[in-house]
C-alpha cells in the first residue's frame, strides 16, 4: 500500500506543470528562405520551413498542407508569442 501511495505521489508531481502565460504577442513579416523535409522515426517525414528579415533567421515545424501551400520567397506574417519577459542584465 506505501509503494502505491509513493507511487501516486511521484505521478501527481511530475504531471503539474507550470501554465506558462503570454505576456506579449506581435505579427512580423517573414521572407521564406528555405523548405526541408526530415526523415524521422519509421520512414514519416518532418516539414520545416525557414523565414527570414534582414535581422533574423527563423525556423518552423509545420504541417505537411502549410508545407505545400508557400514556397521559398513567399512572405507571410507570423504570430509570435513571448511566454516569458527577458531577464533584466
Amino acid at each position: 500500500m506505501k509503494h502505491f501511495i509513493l507511487l501516486f505521489s511521484i505521478l501527481i508531481l511530475f504531471s503539474c506543470t507550470e501554465r506558462k502565460e503570454v505576456y506579449e504577442t506581435e505579427i512580423k513579416t517573414y521572407v521564406i528562405s528555405h523548405k526541408e523535409t526530415r526523415n524521422v522515426l519509421k520512414g514519416s517525414d518532418a516539414y520545416y520551413i525557414y523565414f527570414q528579415t534582414p535581422t533574423s533567421t527563423e525556423c518552423a515545424y509545420v504541417s505537411e498542407g502549410t508545407y505545400n501551400k508557400y514556397e521559398v520567397g513567399d512572405t507571410i506574417s507570423v504570430l509570435i508569442k513571448y511566454w516569458e519577459k527577458p531577464k533584466k542584465k
